[in-house]
């Protein structure tokens, strides 16, 4: 996968991914977009918000991605919705993180992107806080609640 053809991808993404979360969630976004980056590891169990990366334009996120060619898939995620920019989180798992017992060569697999929202233990039919994995005091009373239930 070319540079070009990754960010045509990962910026269609963005939008259609911002579509889905109008609709599933409570938070205005914005149409300003940054993004972070994430390697998913093999050992791995549970992912936590952390309060320290620095988001990026889309192009200094790509870079990062060196070399496309080894990237094995790639998803999308809505990290946090702010007032004035939406943070999109692109975790990729490489190639070379795939332990193959098959014969399958993994270097001619297409790369591929998905696109996802973190839901909350507690989502029902009503839209729900895109924040909620970051706290707060809706968060806590909502989760007190649904484990009482």
């Amino acid at each position: 996968m070319t540079d070009y053809k990754l960010e045509t991808e990962l910026n269609n993404g963005s939008k259609e991914l911002l579509k889905i979360a109008r609709k599933q969630c409570s938070n205005s976004f914005s149409e300003n977009f940054e993004y972070i980056t994430t390697e998913i590891n093999v050992n791995e169990i549970k992912t936590f918000k952390t309060k320290n990366i620095k988001p990026t334009t889309l192009k200094n996120a790509i870079n990062q991605l060196n070399p496309f060619n080894e990237i094995y898939d790639i998803n999308l995620l809505i990290y946090k919705a702010e007032k004035f920019k939406t943070i999109f989180e692109i975790k990729y798992f490489l190639k070379t993180s795939i332990e193959s017992n098959s014969e399958r060569n993994l270097s001619d697999v297409e790369t591929m992107i998905h696109l996802k929202i973190n839901l909350p233990p507690y989502k029902d039919e009503s839209k729900f806080d895109i924040n909620w994995e970051f706290g707060g005091i809706k968060h806590f009373w909502k989760m007190f609640w649904w484990k009482r239930n």
